[in-house]
């Protein structure tokens, strides 16, 4: 296709899509295309060669009066380079998506949204470079073979799935501030090892974000959190200390099947916990359970056989919880709490996640622990009722042997 000797294109967007036969364009050297804006015409070239799937090459200069260049090139699927992009180029939506691109060309600086533009292109292993000026950049190089990502512009803020899928991502090197999305956006970057803080001046939500990282052993501090769930869930090797806090209410399935030891830091507006810790066999110590948790479903601490000591629980809001809700505490040896209310009545946590009031301690302690959990009862709970009178817990009138 050769359009080259035009001097003037009010519009083609379409034109030449699903033409699977053409190989190559060349297009106009000038930059006095007339753009019909009335007729919405200032994307001349959308959808022009989108399924043009023998393209293997374009020549030529694109007008600088192009700002959209939305699905251009879409399923072109020989297509491994690329000529300089039009100068004044805003919008980069799908552009070449599954696309047989290779190495990203140059995007100039005033391009604002790359969303979807380099979508499973699957030959594509290297960045060029993201422009200071991009503000979207969701599902930009999802399922693509690149290993390492350039320094992320400052002016971010939509990070939806930009990286999933891609297996071979190593490395990232930072996380802007102001980003307020990351849903999805490393899940299932199997090779991913690190990620740097995130910290951000918005709250950012990181539903998914991690999900099968299965090489990322550290994270940095994550400030800001407003969407917890799933976001390490299934990253086998993590075991960095976690420092999280925000304005996030739920976490289900958070840290599922991870390696992390030591929880640090969560937010303290948590009011529910679902499957959080499942499978965290390694899992030693949690310093401070949120004040706002009045949710604990079963299974949030199963397979946490190693978890010794949760430091301490303001417990105000735990009215609701139910029996069972620390099941799967084998060796807990030390927990403060304060403020443990249910039902108008103090209750205690016995290793084995049992809640029992007060009143029943010995008239019916075989009714809630078996003999053979009594070992990990003896002097290990520390509860206080009241900050004033710490309550010791004893059972000395029950012995092992009258059980």
């Amino acid at each position: 296709v050769d359009i080259s000797k035009c001097s003037t294109i009010q519009t083609i967007p379409g034109c030449f899509a699903g033409c699977q036969n053409i190989k190559t364009i060349k297009l106009p050297t000038i930059q006095n295309i007339v753009i019909n804006i009335e007729s919405e015409s200032y994307n001349p070239l959308n959808f022009s060669f989108m399924y043009c799937s023998s393209l293997t090459e374009v020549t030529g200069t694109f007008s600088d009066n192009i700002e959209s260049l939305d699905y251009t090139f879409e399923r072109c699927l020989s297509l491994k380079d690329f000529p300089k992009l039009p100068a004044n180029l805003k919008f980069m939506e799908s552009t070449f998506c599954y696309s047989g691109i290779e190495v990203t060309p140059k995007i100039p600086d005033s391009v604002e949204s790359m969303q979807e533009a380099f979508s499973h292109c699957q030959n594509l292993t290297n960045i060029y470079n993201i422009p200071s000026s991009v503000t979207n950049l969701m599902n930009t190089f999802e399922y693509t073979k690149i290993k390492n990502v350039p320094k992320l512009p400052d002016a971010i803020v939509n990070m939806d799935g930009t990286f999933l899928g891609c297996e071979e991502l190593v490395t990232i090197t930072n996380i802007p501030k102001s980003v307020v999305n990351m849903n999805h956006c490393f899940e299932n970057c199997k090779k991913l090892e690190s990620c740097p803080d995130i910290i951000t001046d918005n709250p950012i939500s990181l539903y998914d974000t991690f999900k099968g990282c299965e090489s990322l052993t550290s994270v940095g501090v994550i400030d800001n959190a407003d969407n917890l769930e799933a976001t390490f869930s299934g990253c086998s090797k993590l075991e960095s200390d976690v420092y999280i806090s925000g304005p996030a209410t739920t976490m289900e399935n958070t840290f599922r099947n991870t390696k992390i030891r030591n929880v640090v830091k969560l937010p303290d507006t948590v009011n529910r916990f679902y499957d959080t810790f499942y499978g965290c066999s390694d899992l030693e110590y949690i310093n401070t359970l949120p004040s706002s948790l009045n949710s604990i479903v079963k299974g949030t601490f199963s397979g946490c056989e190693n978890l010794k000591t949760i430091g301490y629980w303001n417990a105000i809001n735990s009215g609701d919880l139910k029996p069972g809700a620390f099941k799967g505490l084998k060796l807990i040896e030390s927990i403060t709490v304060e403020n443990f209310i249910q039902k108008s009545d103090i209750v205690y946590l016995l290793p084995e996640g049992i809640l029992l009031p007060p009143s029943e301690v010995v008239k019916s302690i075989t009714d809630y622990i078996p003999a053979s959990s009594l070992n990990h009862l003896l002097d290990r709970v520390k509860f206080l009722n009241d900050p004033q009178h710490p309550y010791e817990l004893k059972i000395s009138n029950v012995t092992k042997e009258s059980l």
